[in-house]
């Protein structure tokens, strides 16, 4: 077991990998730590630094969930990172001999690598990732005539992009972030969370909030992670009353052609639900490919992989929708640090 916290040279090992991501990295962990009190746990090869492979893991302990590992909580996806003629497999059985050994109720990977058909998944998502290294021009051509539709029509409004990594352009992102979600029926993360965000990444250039302003009046923002020649979008807030003016748009299009000229490889879009009809829609218009994305989860009670039901809509989304913001962001506080 490795701490990543404890290793300053943790970043530079990972970053051998040509597939690794932000949340591979010291910081995002140092984010969940800080955050939620979560202990990291990853695991690796004895030559996990330029080759062999390496599974970030962590536990979470609640006296309401009781204990568990995850790679990695509050992260939408984290693939085993492996160098040639390496895999993820050995990392995962010894990642399940881990959770037998500190009676984990499971222990829950955020990947499809490493695991043979014969194991059932827990859950299925869908995952949009758009190559970057093209030509401006072609990316343009990759766009769907819908999207090119609303990227001029946000010009033509007037919508400008700015972009922050300071706190003011955070706080800005959050009050917007806590609007979409009651919107969603689902509570926001703490600020904390996001503090802690600009603190451990965007300080470290590892995090660029954008901002999309109309007449002086921020109506939408982005966070996106990087590292290495990776890019996720992770986070998405807007004003509904501004929509008609298509600000995610042109802020989403503006990334694309800042990080595709700061040499980025790929820029992820992050985790869907299979049937969110329109958001499926929306990330494949700016010619991503589409992807299953499978949850394992191993319980050492059942002594084998178990399946679930993906979370739907229901009642507590529509009581969320009801609530006062103030009492939102309470529930969300107190409730997150036991929900990874």
């Amino acid at each position: 077991m490795l701490n990543p916290l404890e290793d300053s040279c943790w970043d530079r090992k990972v970053g051998a990998f040509a597939d690794a991501t932000v949340f591979h990295g010291t910081g995002w962990a140092r984010v969940l730590h800080e955050t939620y009190g979560y202990t990291p746990c990853f695991l690796a090869t004895p030559q996990g630094g330029g080759g062999g492979s390496v599974l970030p893991l962590m536990e979470c302990s609640s006296m309401f969930t009781g204990r568990r590992g995850v790679s990695l909580p509050f992260t939408d996806f984290c693939d085993p990172l492996c160098s040639a003629g390496h895999d993820a497999g050995p990392l995962v059985e010894t990642a399940i001999h881990h959770a037998n050994e500190k009676s984990w109720s499971y222990v829950e990977f955020r990947t499809g690598s490493g695991f043979s058909p014969s194991n059932p998944a827990s859950a299925r998502h869908l995952t949009h990732r758009l190559e970057l290294e093209k030509t401006e021009d072609a990316l343009w051509s990759g766009l769907d005539g819908a999207a090119r539709r609303s990227i001029r029509k946000a010009r033509d409004a007037g919508v400008i992009i700015s972009t922050g990594r300071d706190e003011s352009a955070m706080r800005v992102f959050f009050r917007l972030h806590c609007l979409t979600r009651k919107r969603h029926g689902v509570p926001p993360q703490s600020c904390a969370f996001f503090s802690n965000i600009r603190r451990f990444l965007a300080d470290e250039g590892q995090a660029t909030i954008m901002l999309a302003a109309h007449r002086g009046r921020t109506i939408a923002a982005a966070v996106f992670l990087h590292a290495g020649r990776r890019v996720i979008y992770k986070f998405g807030a807007s004003d509904l009353a501004f929509q008609h003016l298509r600000p995610n748009n042109l802020l989403m299009w503006e990334a694309i052609r800042r990080f595709t000229a700061e040499g980025m490889r790929d820029l992820h879009m992050g985790r869907s639900e299979t049937d969110n009809a329109g958001l499926r829609r929306y990330k494949l218009a700016w010619g991503a490919t589409e992807e299953e994305l499978c949850y394992h989860r191993h319980s050492p009670a059942h002594g084998n992989f178990i399946t679930g039901i993906n979370a739907g809509q229901g009642w507590q989304q529509a009581a969320f929708r009801r609530l006062p913001l103030p009492v939102l962001k309470i529930i969300g506080s107190l409730a997150y640090p036991h929900m990874a």
